[in-house]
């Protein structure tokens, strides 16, 4: 089991830009990411990680309602760092944080914080998403995935921090969307970690008492 996981752990990391897009994740299902490119799910040029030609139909219903921090379940625990994937109440922290749609070299997203400024605050780009049914992607909008539910667990949906291309549509906490769509997966620090106060090792921003990773989850190949 161990070796298991820390093969996949050398499949997946933080991105090295905000901007970039990295991989799409179903809802607590890390044994691969899906590339945020318009190939179908099938084909295994979309897939980091354990590649399958079936599209996956879903956890099963009666998985834990929170998953955060958990190997089997949580893709941010294969990265470095210490870093977990939010909960539903850590992405309403954000609720009193300005969040402002904007770009970054050119990509479409979201600040949160001030904008243009990534020392005081992150940017989440408009990597798309994938659709349960056939996994077909949909890009131009922003899905990002948490680590637990808010509805009974034997409901097929979870929350999602989302916002679109449209200037005059809000930007919203969270929504409800399916287990199996894939979603962006932005970390955060565990709960468990301690920074030493090193300016040099500070790789997170904190907002509403939360430490959010500068990028979203990608992969190696």
């Amino acid at each position: 089991m161990i070796s298991r996981f820390m093969n996949k752990k050398r499949l997946f990391r933080i991105a090295d830009k905000p901007e970039e897009y990295g991989l799409l994740f179903l809802w607590c299902q890390q044994q691969r990411g899906f590339k945020a490119e318009n190939i179908p799910s099938g084909d295994q040029a979309a897939q980091i990680g354990e590649y399958t030609a079936t599209w996956p139909v879903g956890l099963t219903l009666n998985s834990p309602v929170n998953n955060q921090g958990k190997q089997e379940f949580d893709v941010c625990t294969l990265l470095n760092g210490d870093w977990v994937t939010p909960t539903l109440e850590q992405w309403n922290t954000l609720q009193n944080i300005d969040r402002t749609k904007g770009y970054l070299n050119g990509v479409k997203g979201v600040w949160i914080g001030p904008v243009n400024d990534l020392v005081n605050g992150i940017f989440l780009p408009a990597a798309g998403y994938r659709e349960h049914n056939k996994g077909d992607y949909l890009s131009g909008v922003g899905k990002y995935g948490a680590s637990s539910l808010k509805r009974d667990p034997n409901n097929t949906n979870a929350p999602a921090f989302s916002f679109d291309d449209n200037p005059n549509n809000p930007i919203t906490i969270y929504e409800y969307m399916r287990r199996n769509d894939a979603f962006s997966i932005r970390p955060i620090k565990s709960s468990t970690y301690i920074w030493d106060g090193n300016p040099a090792t500070k790789d997170f921003v904190e907002l509403g008492g939360v430490k959010w990773a500068k990028g979203n989850v990608t992969g190696y190949k």
